[in-house]
Formats: C-alpha cells, structure tokens, sequence
C-alpha cells in the first residue's frame, strides 16, 4: 500500500473546497464553552475561514508570513488554521502549556506578528513577555482595550469589506497556494533541548490524507469522532483533516484528564489517544473490579483473563459469549457503547491492552510516527492489525531497518526541513533521503514494523550495558495504582525507577509488597542488566502545567531527574541522611 490517489487534491484549501461542495451537517463541530456545549455547522465552519482570510490579507498578512495559534481545540483553531493558509501565512501552533522561554524563542524565530488566543492566560503570558516583532493578537473572549489586541469580530469586518470589494478574492487567495508551500511550522515539544520548528508543505499534509482514505473508510452518516489532544500536536491535527476529509462529525474534549466522562456523554465511534490514556482507562476498570462485592469481582476477574485469551476459538465459544453479556458489554457502555475503532500514537502500547480492549469488542489500532513526516509512518488499520506491533507501512511511506537496528523513513510526509537549520536537517535526513529516526525497531516478514527502544533514550550503567528505559516504563505502569514511571540507572551500577502514584494513596507495607511483585514479575522477562533492582513510590501527580509531562504525556526526563535530585541519590546512596527527601523515606524499595 505505497501509492497514493490524490484524487487531485493536492493542497489544504483544496481540500477544504472538496468538503465544503460535499457536507452539509449542520452539527459537524462541537465543544464546550463557558461551560456550555455548542456547535457549528460546516456552512458556518467554511463561512468564517472565508471572512478571517480575507481578514489576515487586509490586516497585512503576507505570503509566507508566520502566524500563531496559541488556544485550546475547538472548531475555531481549525478555522483559524485554514484561514491563514489560505491567506499565504504559515500556522505555528503553541501548547498551551508552553513555558515563557520556548514561547519566546519560537516568536522571535518565526518573526510571529499576528497570533490567536482565546483565553486570558495565553493572553496574559503573551503580554508579560512583550517580544517586540508581535504586534498584533486576535482575541476571542478577552475583555481588554490594550492597543496590541484585535478583537476577532473586527478582523472578521474587515473580512467582509474585502469582499465585498472585490468577491473574486477569496478564490484566488486559495487558488494560489501551491503544494510546495510551508502550511505550519510545528515545534517539536520533545523531552530535552531547545525545541526545533519542523516545516511542513500542503502537500506533505494532503498524503497523510490521502493515505487514511485508503486505511480507514469512515461513514459522515454514523460516526462521530471524540478529539481530546492538542491540535498543536501534528498526530491530533491529521486527524482532524482526515474527520473533516471524510465528513465525520467532531466534538472536541474540553479536558483531556475527562476522556473516560467524554466517552460515555459524547458516544463517539472513534477516538485517538496516546497509550498513557488507555492504561488510565484500564487502572480505572480494574479498579472498579477490585472494589465490587466478592462474586462479581471473582466473575469479573475470570471474564478480564479470558479477553487475554490468545485463542481465536475463546471469541467464539460459549465462554466468550457469557464474558460478553455479563462484563465486556457493561465496559463498553461505560466508554459511550458505540465505539469502533480507537487509534492510539505517540508512544509504545502495551501489547496485552490492545489484546484485551479488542477481545472486549473495542478495536484498537497502534501506529507510529513522527512530526517529521506529518507524522504517520506507519499503522495497524482494519482488515491489517498485528498485536505488539505498530503495523506496516503508511501508504506512500517506505521503511528501512538500518545496520544498528535504528528506523529510516521516507515518503510522500518527509519534512521541507527544520526551519532556519539546514545543518540539523542533514543529520537528520540522509542524502538518499532517508529520515533516521533515533528509534529501534525490526519488520516481520508480513512488513509489520515493532519499536524495541529509542536510541537517544538508552543509557549505559557503569558495567557498560545498554538499558533501553521506555519498554520497562511501559511495563511498570500496567499496575492499576502506578501512573508514571521514571527508569533510571545511567553511569550506575544497577537500575532503579521513581515510581508515581496518586497523591491521596497511602503507601503501606502491604502495597509496597505488591508493587515489589510487580517489579519481580518484570524482571522475570528482562536481561540480566536491565532488572529493576530497587524503587521509591513517590504520591505525587505529574502534570503538563508544571512542565514535567509533554502534552502527550510523555515524561520530561531531565526536569524530572532535577526536581527529584533527592529521591534518585538516596536510590543509590541509601545511607547518606544528607541524600534521603522526605518523599524517599519509607517509600518502597530493596536491592540485594
């Protein structure tokens, strides 16, 4: 599945035109606002691109120009994103958790003079760092006379004087922009160092498109699609073009940290998710088992073994069918009941969760990618799903399993490049034009691709092993009461790990005895130099607000081993009063 039919689409508003000739739902976008949800019609959707196109044209936007996005998902981000593409601007989104520096560098970087905010705390950070080549911000909701601030309703009327003065000008903005063309700059959030501005042209994007039409065939007539990521995040935002692609209705989450309550209000059909979602939707089932009376725990407990049941004779035998009625049915309907397919991304999936979740009738669809190819390099899809693996090749992507085991990538996504760095953009892309992306991985001879680690992310412990952290993170976070997991070891003589659980959990005897199993259990299946040789609970939340966690939820490592200096000494130097936390002390752990 390597080629691609464009079917003549070949850029973003292109696109956009398809959709707007084809789809008439007049509930095509929804999210909560002030508390309230509401909805805009496709009609609506197309009318405000046109007018806030035309808008950022007469306010001075120029061909080429960088204008930002720094607001939470709605249907007004998409409209936003489209309008400025068409008006010939490049769309640099920004997290809304963005720290102050990296807000900075990526404003002075960009030459951003325009940017979008709808709420008071981007507004508000925007205005402290006063960077001076940002003039002007389009505001929604924001009750202000400050000289920077435009109101969007204003932008929104100089949009239709435009119009009204020459009708012809929206077509030919659109018409204008070609293939070759940057679309948005999307700065890698990363885990260390100063984030790089990865470019990516309308045809880049328009072949992750085109390349779903071919994987996942939706229906605008029954779907409806649950968005809970960023749309700063290149996987979420591909996402949402290949819903509106396709006319798929889409409501968009107000908080991520909700996807279970979102679920089970909106009832969507499909919904994406990075892996650290689905284990927290699983520790929450195996929780509500775990507190049920003694018969239904003991049945429910029976019924959760045989959806791991590697048999295909269990989907179909009597068993199956009880387990169904009595427990996975229930499950599902705590999930909305009609869901049919949930792609997960941006991480390693336990192999058993997407065993278990499809064996209860939730199919679940791992892929890999990266922003640097817009970002799908491959996937499991219907009809073409192998457990563990993150499935075979995207169509119009080709892959390449290096002499050091690391992935290469190219294809139709490939970036244009880093953005003002040509020097790591040639580390990066080879002169064959092969993406080497620092992970690990081998292809089965079906050509389904698996991850076995990251190559940047793999440490040396003093005896001069190589311990690859994430596939053990993954490991230790399948227990119901871990939520994070932090592997650390490099440049010492054993491994250990900072184990994070809730706040309110009281560390006991008994549940330290527990998670020891748990860690045991792991070992069991690990080499030598990579067990687990000794841990500390810690009852504390990470979050993406206090910058430990990127906004999928991955650790930021090197801000986690600052802030926990502490607990990670008294790891390896257990005897040392001056190197023990008050978090290290009695909170789990042993080594021989």
């Amino acid at each position: 599945m390597d080629s691609l039919d464009l079917q003549g689409i070949t850029t973003l508003p292109l696109m956009l035109q398809r959709v707007m000739l084809r789809y008439h739902n007049a509930q095509a976008f929804t999210w909560c606002e002030g508390g309230v949800w509401q909805h805009v019609s496709h009609g609506d959707f197309f009318n405000l691109i046109h007018r806030m196109a035309l808008g950022l044209r007469a306010l001075g936007v120029q061909q080429g120009d960088c204008v930002g996005i720094f607001a939470h998902s709605s249907p007004y981000w998409m409209i936003t994103d489209f309008a400025i593409q068409i008006a010939g601007g490049i769309t640099v989104p920004l997290f809304s958790h963005i720290s102050d520096k990296d807000l900075t560098h990526i404003i002075q970087e960009t030459d951003m003079a325009f940017c979008f905010v709808n709420d008071e705390h981007s507004w508000l950070q925007l205005k402290e760092l006063a960077v001076p080549c940002l003039h002007t911000i389009i505001q929604r909701h924001i009750n202000s006379c400050h000289p920077l601030l435009l109101p969007l309703k204003s932008l929104l009327a100089q949009g239709d004087a435009s119009s009204t003065e020459n009708p012809c000008a929206y077509a030919a903005l659109r018409d204008s922009v070609q293939p070759e063309d940057v679309a948005t700059i999307i700065y890698t959030s990363g885990s260390t160092g100063v984030p790089k501005g990865v470019c990516l042209s309308h045809h880049n994007l328009v072949s992750q498109i085109a390349g779903a039409r071919q994987c996942f065939h939706l229906d605008s007539s029954t779907d409806k699609a649950l968005s809970v990521l960023p749309l700063a995040h290149i996987f979420e935002r591909v996402i949402t073009l290949v819903y509106l692609d396709q006319g798929v209705p889409i409501c968009f989450g107000d908080d991520i940290f909700r996807t279970g309550d979102l679920l089970k209000q909106f009832q969507p059909t499909l919904v994406t998710m990075v892996p650290r979602l689905l284990e927290k939707i699983h520790a929450k089932i195996m929780s509500g088992i775990d507190t049920s009376n003694s018969l239904s725990r003991s049945f429910a407990s029976w019924a959760m073994r045989q959806a791991h049941d590697h048999s295909d004779s269990f989907l179909n035998d009597w068993s199956a069918l009880l387990a169904d009625k009595a427990v996975y049915s229930r499950i599902r309907e705590e999930l909305g009941g009609k869901i049919r397919q949930i792609i997960t991304g941006g991480a390693a999936l336990a192999p058993h969760l997407q065993e278990l979740f499809t064996n209860m009738g939730i199919p679940i669809y791992p892929g890999y990618g990266m922003t640097e190819c817009s970002p799908v390099i491959s996937c499991n899809y219907p009809g073409s799903v192998r457990t563990g693996t993150v499935g075979q090749a995207f169509p119009g992507v080709e892959i390449y399993i290096d002499t050091n085991g690391e992935i290469l990538a190219r294809g139709a996504g490939l970036m244009v490049g880093y953005y003002k760095d040509k020097e790591k953009t040639y580390d990066t892309i080879d002169v064959n034009g092969w993406l080497h992306t620092g992970d690990k991985g081998s292809v089965d001879n079906d050509g389904f691709l698996s991850i076995t680690g990251r190559i940047k992310e793999q440490f040396k412990t003093a005896n001069g092993k190589y311990v690859a952290p994430a596939p053990l993170e993954v490991a230790l976070c399948t227990h119901s009461l871990i939520d994070n997991a932090l592997i650390l070891g490099a440049g010492k003589s054993f491994v250990s790990c900072l184990l994070f659980c809730n706040p309110e959990l009281q560390i006991t005897e008994r549940l330290t005895h527990a998670i020891q199993e748990h860690i045991d259990e792991i070992n069991a299946n690990s080499n030598h130099w990579e067990q687990i040789r000794d841990f500390r609970l810690i009852p504390y939340q990470l979050s993406i607000g206090t910058n430990e966690l990127t906004p999928t939820l991955k650790l930021r490592r090197f801000i986690l081993e600052h802030k926990f200096a502490d607990d990670i000494a008294s790891l390896y130097h257990p005897h040392d009063p001056s190197t023990t936390s008050a978090n290290a002390r009695n909170k789990g752990g042993h080594h021989d």
